[in-house]
């Protein structure tokens, strides 16, 4: 609760601090106006930030307080018990394809900052800092409490050639649904659209989204071919992630609004009772 209530108090003096900007008011130089603003911070943002948060910490402990399968139990399995659709996970086994995996992740969570290289993304770098921070916590919080609300064995459970230390431990219990795959569709089409919305007319439109599609799926094969998920894991994750970042931006594209002050009086306000309380 300590954490909510400092960074509640850190977006309430950001708040005000922007709301104190000139430049948002009526007397701004005729150039500023021109300039078009894609997204913007709204109060709605404040409930959706302190539910993900909650959401989070939710999941982590229900993940925390998972115990490992014992050995007698792991000798017990078996793959005639896995749907046909997912058996053949339970054949792979291979550190060099989940380490590809956490490689996709991060080149898809470095795609997103990398878009401030654009001087008219980077203009609004403090809303789509939120958001990113905003997609994270929800794609991440809504697997770890999926995660933790079901016991799916993850595939090399079934494989003898997976080492005994791996199976013993309780991430072994994480399979459903993938967090490699949800966090990089995430990240990856939540730069597409960034890139979208404020070049709607790029060439380059085509090619960000085959990326963007691309990125993912090579992910999610690779946890596959790892042996660390099923094909319906990394399914479901691919479009939880998706859905994400995607979808997300849309709660922050920007609304004529009558009054830029009242608005911003209204956000600093919004969050004063959250944080008594």
């Amino acid at each position: 609760m300590k954490f909510l209530t400092y960074f509640l108090n850190f977006i309430l003096l950001t708040f005000f601090l922007k709301a104190q900007n000139p430049t948002l008011y009526k007397n701004q130089p005729k150039q500023q106006k021109k300039n078009t603003i894609i997204y913007e911070l709204k109060s709605s943002h404040i409930p959706l930030i302190v539910v993900s948060s909650l959401l989070y910490s939710f999941g982590n402990n229900l993940v925390r307080k998972k115990t490992p399968l014992q050995e007698q139990d792991i000798l017990l399995l078996s793959r005639s018990s896995v749907n046909s659709i997912d058996r053949f996970a339970t054949y792979r086994w291979s550190p060099t394809f989940s380490t590809f995996s956490d490689i996709t992740l991060v080149i898809s969570a470095t795609s997103a900052p990398l878009l401030f290289l654009e001087k008219k993304i980077r203009k609004e770098w403090f809303t789509i800092g939120f958001m990113y921070f905003e997609a994270t916590i929800w794609s991440y919080g809504i697997t770890q409490t999926t995660k933790g609300l079901n016991n799916r064995l993850r595939p090399f459970l079934y494989n003898p050639d997976a080492p005994l230390e791996k199976k013993i431990h309780s991430d072994a219990k994480n399979s459903f649904f993938s967090g490699h795959t949800s966090l990089t569709a995430t990240y990856s089409f939540l730069t597409y659209k960034i890139y979208s919305d404020f070049f709607p007319k790029s060439e380059l439109k085509p090619y960000v989204l085959a990326t963007s599609i691309a990125l993912p799926l090579i992910t999610a094969t690779n946890r596959v071919l790892a042996g660390k998920h099923y094909l319906s894991d990394v399914a479901v994750g691919y479009a939880v992630g998706a859905l994400i970042g995607y979808g997300l931006p849309y709660l922050f594209h920007k609304k004529n609004k009558p009054n830029a002050l009242d608005s911003s009086i209204k956000l600093l306000i919004s969050p004063i009772s959250l944080v008594h309380w």
